[in-house]
């Protein structure tokens, strides 16, 4: 259920989102993606995290609780499709179907920097974070914390060890 905020900020997205639209052909496509991107990141389930890289899990795992450098959160769909999709169309897309476009194209899966520079992601492990809980946004980063995402981290190492 949205909360009121978030209810506003997207009425106002959406606003701008059919402004922009109609717009379009007045901007440079780098424009609109910047523009759209960042208004969409102000939403609640904005980058939430689906996976983790093996290698990701092997560094976190290795680290224990030391802190850990090199981590990132890798998009599964390039924004610069996901521009294309809302604004390369004859008509807007309605509200609910650019939320649900958004909310399930702009997720990330937790990687190693070489991994996520490189666009190359290696084999990840899906987990469950409809909710956003784990790795939640911290600026362009995402928020570590040993409690939660380090207890998970080494629960779902202990798993896949054990299904190896």
């Amino acid at each position: 259920m949205e909360d009121q905020l978030t209810a506003e900020r997207r009425c106002a997205t959406y606003r701008i989102y059919n402004e922009l639209h109609a717009s379009r052909a007045a901007f440079p496509k780098k424009t609109l993606r910047a523009v759209f991107t960042e208004m969409m990141y102000a939403d609640p389930s904005a980058w939430r995290a689906v996976g983790i890289t093996r290698a990701a899990l092997e560094a976190y795992r290795a680290a224990g609780k030391n802190k850990i450098q090199g981590i990132e959160r890798a998009h599964l769909t390039d924004r610069w499709r996901m521009i294309e999709h809302v604004f390369e169309r004859e008509a807007p897309l309605t509200k609910d179907e650019l939320f649900a476009y958004w909310e399930e194209t702009d997720r990330v899966v937790i990687a190693l920097r070489g991994e996520n520079r490189q666009n190359v992601l290696g084999e990840w492990i899906p987990f469950d974070n409809e909710d956003g809980r784990l790795f939640p946004r911290l600026g362009i980063g995402f928020n570590y914390r040993h409690a939660i995402e380090g207890d998970f981290v080494r629960r779902l190492a202990e798993e896949i060890g054990a299904n190896t």
